[in-house]
């Protein structure tokens, strides 16, 4: 019997939902410490959000040069295999 409720989780294929899944992450770990320690991470939270920025970004260049590099090595294999072909 399927209920109301939405399972979040990680998923490596969809960003927007990487994104939101920190987000609760960092929201409830942000509630957590308020109640229990009566504290907030304000400052910390900045810094670590710019931080996961700067990996966000570098995860994406990394991304783009590796689609970039995959597209290239297809290119070589079939100019090879046209080459073979035309022997």
């Amino acid at each position: 019997m399927p209920n109301k409720y939405e399972m979040i989780f990680p998923d490596l294929n969809n960003e927007a939902l990487n994104d939101q899944y920190e987000m609760f992450i960092k929201k409830a770990n942000d509630i957590w410490d308020e109640f229990t320690t009566g504290k907030s991470r304000k400052p910390n939270a900045e810094k670590q959000q710019v931080e996961a920025q700067k990996r966000k970004e570098l995860d994406l260049q990394k991304r783009k040069e590796k689609r970039e590099k995959d597209r290239k090595d297809k290119e070589k294999a079939k100019e090879k295999a046209q080459k073979a072909k035309e022997e």
